[in-house]
């Protein structure tokens, strides 16, 4: 049994149809997603479980996604922009007293932002590599061009024992890259655009980032009665953002 751990949007699922052998020209999606796929393999997918829990003691064997602080905000992205059935309007917090008031675009940037103080509030525990029956994968691997690409993952699948041809690894690169392509494109344009120009999950990463650097990253409580909660606190801070077109030199 292998267990992958991965935060979810580190493409966890497509590691482990990859490693099965199970991406085809099927495998792209709509949304990009590799969580389902068409003509699956279920055999060979037994003994590969998934987790977003971190490596437990009593763990044989794991494969473990890492990732650095800049590819946080994509990281993000992939697990906002493709997990429609995980939507911030379904948690509980969206529907916070204190925070009714907001519009509904603001209400879910707030939420989101939550994604991101996690990946960086876990970077340095998460990322250690202290285990000796853990493969250290980084996110990185994934972007690769398609030298490194075949490079690197031809050592991974030698490593845990599985058969692979170079002709599949070309494969698998092309098909990723092209479920892919829109995402990454929005990553960029929203990357380098003005406040005003970017969609939510770029601003919720904007909101995460200043959250954590004044409270979260020192445990620092909210300035109470300003604010009565955290999420009224960053919905404050959206419109103001909103308001000066995400000059941050505005907010405090």
């Amino acid at each position: 049994m292998i267990i992958i751990n991965f935060f979810g949007g580190s493409y966890g699922h497509f590691l482990r149809h990859f490693l099965s052998h199970n991406i085809t020209g099927k495998s792209i999606t709509k949304l990009g997603n590799f969580h389902f796929i068409n003509g699956l393999k279920v055999d060979s997918l037994k003994n590969i479980k998934l987790t977003h829990d971190d490596v437990l003691p009593s763990d044989k064997f794991n494969i473990k996604i890492t990732y650095h602080t800049g590819n946080i905000d994509l990281i993000s992205r992939l697990k906002w922009q493709k997990n429609i059935w995980e939507t911030p309007d379904s948690f509980e917090m969206f529907h916070m007293a204190s925070i009714k008031k907001y519009s509904h675009i603001t209400r879910k940037i707030a939420v989101m932002c939550f994604y991101k103080v996690s990946l960086l509030s876990q970077l340095d525990v998460w990322n250690r590599q202290d285990r000796e029956n853990v493969m250290y994968i980084p996110f990185d691997y994934f972007l690769y061009d398609l030298n490194k690409w075949i490079d690197n993952w031809s050592k991974i699948f030698k490593s845990l024992n599985l058969p692979v041809e170079i002709v599949y690894l070309k494969q698998a690169h092309q098909i990723f890259n092209e479920s892919q392509k829109a995402i990454f494109e929005t990553h960029t344009k929203n990357f380098t655009s003005l406040w005003k120009n970017k969609d939510p999950i770029a601003m919720s990463n904007i909101l995460a980032q200043v959250f954590f650097e004044k409270h979260a990253k020192e445990n620092t409580p909210i300035p109470i009665p300003r604010y009565s909660d955290t999420m009224q606190m960053l919905c404050e801070w959206t419109q103001q953002l909103d308001k000066n077109n995400g000059d941050l030199s505005q907010l405090f």
